[in-house]
């Protein structure tokens, strides 16, 4: 059976896969399933932590949301409040990078700190240790 989505032979370009085309890539799908699950009501109705949104309020923010009518002010409402939303998200994902990015860092700084430690109290050389370190670090070039 073909895995092509298309059906039959592809019309992609040699050594380009549909995962390519912007939309289908991984972190499209994954940017989608976090807008998607943004809206799941049972977490916002009954999350234990974080804002709680009454029952009534996501009623009111599904109407705002998707309005019923053809008034371009609402229409445009909705689409602010989309914007909002995928800003909101954003930011909280910057927000969860930095964190880890930090995180990496003290990490790695611990790490080196041991290994710095266990070398030294093994008597190795400082020549040596600043060269495992450089290693460690990424900073190291072979001659």
């Amino acid at each position: 059976m073909s895995r092509n989505i298309f059906g039959g032979n592809s019309n992609l370009p040699p050594g380009v896969r549909v995962s390519d085309i912007p939309g289908n890539r991984p972190e499209d799908e994954a940017w989608e399933n976090i807008y998607n699950n943004f809206w799941d009501k049972e977490r916002l109705t009954t999350t234990h932590i974080g804002t709680l949104i009454s029952q009534e309020e996501y009623d009111f923010m599904e109407k705002l949301f998707y309005p019923k009518t053809t008034d371009k002010r609402l229409i445009k409402a909705s689409e602010v409040i989309d914007n909002y939303i995928m800003a909101a998200i954003e930011y909280g994902m910057e927000v969860g990078n930095k964190q880890s990015e930090d995180t990496r860092l003290e990490n790695k700084y611990y790490e080196t700190r041991f290994v710095d430690n266990v070398l030294e109290g093994a008597k190795v050389s400082n020549e040596v240790i600043k060269k495992v370190l450089d290693i460690l670090n990424g900073n190291y070039e072979t001659p």
